[in-house]
């Protein structure tokens, strides 16, 4: 090798690692400055500020969050991005607005049209050991609890159908109150991810075939019962969204290297997943499709 460019290859290199030490040491840096400003905006939070304050607040957050997704992404980065979009879900709800991650998810014309109509929804949520339900008048949370199967009862969805009007009808909430219901999704034939308005071809799916055994298979056939008892009064809007049956998993990604084992991506929860997916673009000013999230479900 031509020794010039021996040589010049060698400066180059020491060049690069001089840039790397001082990334490094500015990195540190700004991990540093960033958790004492964070530290010192929680500490006001928790205080108490004024709404003009807050909104200036989350502005500054804003900005920095916009600068740093433009950076080269690293540990460090990463981090400050993640504790300062969490700073700003924490403003939101110092700040007392209703719901504000279901603003983030609706978006501003949907959020606005909801929050101005006088509409009633139940959510039921069965899992394996309770049933979650919760009622919204608009986007105002009203009413939720959490109805436990106690070891030595029936588990079956005629008897928590029965646990949750009774519930309902000692909390002086009327079925024939709801405009709509929104179940939980459980393992129908597959379909992909979105909100579907109940039909009673589901109810046999999840009811006579369902494609696996899960706490999940229950909701639907509850909403449909629950919307029956509340009468005629309503034509009850019955919807699920993303159900667990839901299989986005990308074709390479299901290859195992076995010609008869392939990875299936349903029970995934992508209810969970593109909900924070949607809060965080949101919380960037991005569109989603244009984001891309490591995001993880904590079941229990």
């Amino acid at each position: 090798m031509n020794a010039n460019l021996r040589n010049k290859i060698i400066e180059a290199m020491a060049e690069i690692g001089k840039i790397n030490v001082s990334m490094s040491a500015f990195e540190r840096d700004l991990t540093v400055t960033s958790e004492a400003w964070l530290a010192d905006l929680s500490e006001q939070i928790k205080q108490g500020m004024e709404t003009l304050d807050a909104r200036i607040m989350q502005s500054d957050l804003s900005a920095v969050i916009e600068v740093l997704i433009k950076s080269p992404p690293s540990p460090g980065i990463n981090t400050i991005v993640g504790n300062a979009l969490s700073m700003m879900l924490e403003m939101e709800r110092a700040r007392q607005e209703k719901s504000p991650a279901i603003r983030r998810l609706l978006g501003p014309s949907l959020a606005q049209e909801a929050q101005q109509g006088d509409i009633r929804f139940l959510l039921l949520n069965p899992g394996t050991v309770s049933t979650r339900l919760a009622v919204y008048q608009g986007l105002e949370q009203v009413h939720r609890f959490e109805i436990h199967v106690l070891p030595d009862e029936e588990d079956s969805i005629d008897h928590r159908i029965k646990a949750v009007a009774a519930h309902l009808d000692r909390a002086g909430i009327p079925l024939a109150s709801f405009d709509g219901i929104a179940c939980q999704g459980g393992f129908l034939k597959p379909i992909p991810s979105g909100t579907y308005r109940v039909v009673p071809e589901m109810v046999r799916d999840l009811v006579e075939a369902p494609l696996r055994s899960h706490a999940s298979n229950m909701g639907i056939p509850m909403g449909m019962e629950l919307a029956r008892m509340a009468g005629s009064q309503k034509d009850l809007l019955l919807t699920t969204t993303d159900p667990f049956v839901c299989d986005e998993l990308d074709l390479v990604d299901r290859v195992t290297g076995f010609v008869k084992i392939k990875r299936n991506g349903a029970g995934a929860h992508y209810l969970s997943h593109k909900a924070v997916w949607r809060i965080v673009a949101s919380l960037m000013n991005q569109a989603p499709e244009h984001v891309n999230a490591v995001t993880a479900h904590l079941g229990g």
